[in-house]
């Protein structure tokens, strides 16, 4: 008898055991399952990180080429404004558009102050298409880069602005001449590069240094 009540003994312990060892493989079964979730999550969230760099490399990648294009074509406009030289056929056109008089030779000194002036005014509807566009990229540009990029963008269209106040000057000082008040050398050199040397000017060098300092701001954002 002594020796069933050994065995029965023996046999619940090792049916405990069992038991135990049943619940320490659930609990290490559990915290491997927990372990392996935090992992997972873990790696998820790295992995949207990246994600979210990525994009928002690739969104100022994008923007710094429409930005740096719209530039190009401001300093383009400026140029095309500027431009010295004007052909017979753009003088009729801007005459005709302005509501002008036919062109016809040998032209009065009116006559051509007026073609020099619609001329201008073309050509500034020309450029004002190409700051408008630039102007629509640039509030994205904004949001995105603050005042490290509204610096740049004022700077650009302080030029814009130069360039429309000394044409007023000069036109209304060849319209309304006194005592000899003349167009001065600076006002005649913002209004038009010298054709020998487009940009050795310093309005020219002006609008250089602006676009090249778009340049060095946006550099950084083409690399992916």
């Amino acid at each position: 008898m002594e020796i069933l009540i050994i065995g029965f003994e023996i046999l619940r312990d090792i049916a405990l055991f069992f038991i135990s060892m049943g619940d320490v493989l659930e609990i290490l079964n559990s915290g491997f399952g927990i372990l392996r979730d935090t992992t997972l999550i873990f790696i998820a969230i790295l992995g949207l990180s990246a994600w979210k760099r990525q994009l928002k490399g690739n969104a100022e990648y994008e923007l710094s080429k429409r930005l740096l294009k719209a530039v190009y074509l401001v300093r383009d406009g400026l140029a095309f404004v500027r431009n010295p030289w004007t052909l017979l056929g753009e003088q009729v056109k801007a005459s005709e558009e302005e509501g002008l008089k036919p062109l016809h030779k040998p032209f009065d000194e009116k006559q051509e102050l007026e073609t020099q002036r619609a001329v201008f005014a073309q050509r500034w509807q020309h450029l004002m298409e190409q700051v408008t566009a630039f102007e629509v990229v640039g509030i994205e540009a904004e949001v995105i880069w603050k005042e490290s990029f509204t610096a740049h963008r004022d700077t650009l269209l302080e030029l814009k602005r130069k360039l429309h106040s000394t044409a007023w000057l000069y036109f209304t000082k060849l319209e309304n001449p006194r005592n000899g008040d003349s167009p001065s050398e600076e006002e005649r050199r913002v209004m038009s590069y010298s054709a020998g040397d487009p940009g050795g000017d310093p309005f020219s060098k002006e609008i250089t240094g602006c676009v090249s300092g778009f340049e060095s701001f946006v550099k950084p954002h083409l690399k992916l």
